[in-house]
C-alpha cells in the first residue's frame, strides 16, 4: 500500500508547474478551509470530512511556512466498522516554485501532533476503542492565489499524512487529504521599488554623456560641440585649443598648429584620429579629419610624384603587448582603407602598428588612455 502511496505523492509533486512573474507577495495570511480525507483502509470507515484554520507567511522567493489546526471526522456508517475523530496541530515548510505576485504553486513538507479517537460500531470490529495522541508527518503540493486588489484569495493542496497507531492489526495509517479554502492576506501590499534612475556618465567632464561623445578623453576645460569634439571655429582641421593661428581663411592649408604652411612643402602632419577602447572603427569626427586630410594628400600627390603617406597605429596600455600590436595595425589599416576610398593611391600608403610602445599621454587616467588610442597620419616626399 505504501509503495503505491509514494507513487501517487510523487506524481502530485511533479504535476505542479513552475511559472515566472514579478515580485512575490510576502504578506502573512490566515486561511479557512475544508478537507476531504480518502482514508486508509485500516480505519474500516468511510471517507472523512473536516476543516482547518491556518496562519502562514512567505519568507522570500522560495521559502515559506504555515501553522495549522484541523479537525477530521470519519463515519463508519452502515458498511464501516468504526467511527474516527482526528484533531491536532501541525507546521509545514513550503518550497515555492514561482515568483508570481498572484499564483504561487508550492511543495510542502510538514509534521505535527494529533489526538485520534476511534469507536467500534459492532462487537466484531478488530478495534473496539482507541484514544491516543500521536505524531504525524505529511508531504504534498498545493497552489495559493493571492489577490491583486481584493482582500480574499484561495488555497488548495493535496497532502499524504502518515502516522503509526502502534496498535496490533492496524499500526500504520496513511491518508490522502485534499483541501480547499479561502485565504485572507494581512496588511497592504508592499509597493515595488521604483527602477533606479539611469546614471549619466561623462568621463571627460565636457558636458556630453559618454554614450553620445564621439571624442572621449577631451582635456579638461576644452570647449566642445554637441558631439563632444573640440571646437574648430575656422574649420581648418585643428581644434581651437591647439590652434595657434585662429581665424585662418577657408581652404588655406595649415600645419598641426593651425598655421598656414608653405604651399611647396610636402611634409605634413594631420590631426590624430582617435578610437574607442579596443575598437578600430572610425567615428564621425575621425571621418571628418580624414576627409580634410585626403583632400590635402590628393592635392600634394599632383605636385609630388614621390609623395608617401605614413600611417602609424597606437594603443593604450590595457592588454598584452602582442594583442595591442595587432590592434594598432588594424587601426592603421582602417585609416588606410578610408583614405583609399577618398581617392588616395594605395601604393603611396605605408602602415605600421606600434602597439603601446609610443604613448603621447599618461596611461594612468582614462583621458590619457583615450589620447593614446590613435592613428597618426603624415606625408613626406621622396
Amino acid at each position: 500500500m505504501f509503495e503505491a502511496t509514494k507513487i501517487v505523492a510523487a506524481s502530485a509533486l511533479a504535476a505542479v508547474a513552475m511559472s515566472a512573474g514579478a515580485q512575490a507577495d510576502t504578506r502573512p495570511y490566515i486561511s479557512l478551509g475544508g478537507n476531504v480525507i480518502f482514508e486508509d483502509s485500516d480505519r474500516e470507515s468511510d471517507t472523512g470530512f473536516g476543516g482547518k484554520i491556518a496562519f502562514g507567511k512567505r519568507l522570500n522567493t522560495y521559502l515559506g511556512y504555515e501553522l495549522q489546526g484541523f479537525y477530521n471526522d470519519f463515519d463508519g456508517g452502515s458498511s464501516g466498522l468504526a467511527d474516527w475523530e482526528d484533531y491536532g496541530v501541525g507546521a509545514d515548510v513550503n518550497l515555492f516554485l514561482s515568483q508570481s505576485p498572484t499564483w504561487a504553486p508550492y511543495l510542502l513538507l510538514g509534521a505535527g501532533v494529533m489526538r485520534s479517537e476511534a469507536t467500534a460500531n459492532n462487537a466484531f470490529a478488530p478495534l473496539q476503542r482507541l484514544d491516543q495522541r500521536r505524531a504525524f508527518g505529511n508531504v504534498g503540493a498545493g497552489l495559493k492565489y493571492f489577490p491583486m486588489t481584493a482582500n480574499v484569495g484561495w488555497t488548495a493542496d493535496y497532502r499524504f499524512r502518515y502516522f503509526d497507531t502502534n496498535v496490533a492489526g492496524i499500526e500504520e495509517i496513511g491518508d490522502h487529504i485534499v483541501s480547499l479554502g479561502l485565504l485572507f492576506p494581512l496588511g497592504s501590499k508592499v509597493a515595488a521599488a521604483p527602477a533606479p534612475a539611469a546614471t549619466v556618465v561623462d568621463s571627460d567632464g565636457d558636458g556630453v554623456p559618454d554614450d553620445r561623445d564621439l571624442c572621449p578623453g577631451t582635456p579638461e576645460g576644452v570647449a566642445v560641440d554637441a558631439r563632444g569634439c573640440p571646437r574648430d571655429s575656422d574649420g581648418d582641421g585643428v581644434p581651437d585649443y591647439l590652434d595657434k593661428c585662429p581665424n585662418t581663411a577657408t581652404g588655406v592649408t595649415v600645419n598641426k598648429d593651425g598655421c598656414p604652411v608653405d604651399a611647396a612643402g610636402p611634409n605634413r602632419t594631420f590631426e590624430n584620429v582617435n578610437f574607442a577602447f579596443d575598437r578600430s572603427e572610425l567615428n564621425a569626427y575621425a571621418r571628418e579629419i580624414l576627409d580634410n586630410a585626403s583632400q590635402v594628400i590628393n592635392e600634394l600627390s599632383g605636385q609630388y610624384g614621390g609623395l608617401k603617406v605614413q600611417i602609424d597605429g597606437h594603443t593604450d596600455s590595457v592588454g598584452s603587448p602582442g594583442y595591442n600590436v595587432a590592434l594598432s595595425e588594424r587601426r592603421a589599416n582602417a585609416v588606410k582603407q578610408y583614405l583609399i576610398r577618398k581617392g588616395v593611391d594605395a601604393k603611396r600608403i605605408e602602415t605600421q602598428g606600434f602597439g603601446l610602445t609610443k604613448p603621447i599621454a599618461t596611461n594612468e587616467t582614462e583621458a590619457g588612455r583615450a589620447l593614446n588610442r590613435r592613428a597618426e597620419v603624415r606625408t613626406k616626399a621622396q
